[in-house]
This record gives C-alpha cells, sequence and structure tokens, in this order.
C-alpha cells in the first residue's frame, strides 16, 4: 500500500515528525517502561501517579495531533483549490 505514489503523496503530511510526535513517542515509551513494572505497583504510588500524568499528557497531545494534521489536510486542500 505504502509502494501507490498516489496515496504515499496523501500520506505525507501525516507522516511529517513534529515536536508533537516526539513527545507523544517519549511518553508512551516512558509508560511502557513503568508498566513492565506492573507486580510492583501496588507498592509505588510515585508510578501510578506519573502513569496517571503521562496518560492525561498524552491524550492532550494525541487531541493537538489531530488539529494540527486536519490543519495540514485543510492547507492541502486550499492549495489544490487555489493551484
Amino acid at each position: 500500500m505504502d509502494n501507490d505514489p498516489l496515496l504515499a503523496g496523501d500520506l505525507a503530511p501525516i507522516r511529517l515528525r513534529t515536536s508533537l510526535l516526539s513527545e507523544i513517542e517519549r511518553l508512551s515509551e516512558e509508560r511502557r517502561r513503568l508498566l513492565c513494572a506492573v507486580p510492583e505497583l501496588h507498592r509505588q504510588r510515585d508510578v501510578r501517579l506519573r502513569l496517571a500524568e503521562i496518560n492525561s499528557l498524552l491524550e492532550r497531545l494525541w487531541s493537538e495531533r489531530r488539529r494540527e494534521l486536519g490543519q495540514v489536510m485543510l492547507d492541502s486542500a486550499a492549495s489544490e483549490a487555489a493551484g
């Protein structure tokens, strides 16, 4: 599917690396590492609090990413209509 040049062009803005996406990836990796310690979580209040904080941040960042992608798509459609 990624070999289709038309589709690849359509997906280019979505694959665009941004600071938002980098932060999402960083927090997701931290969450994954913390979750690997699940058997010990019941004793580590600070880990549970950090996981809750990460989940909240990720929700906000994904919302921002969706808005960012929506704007990219709107800009792309406007450019095509004008050009």
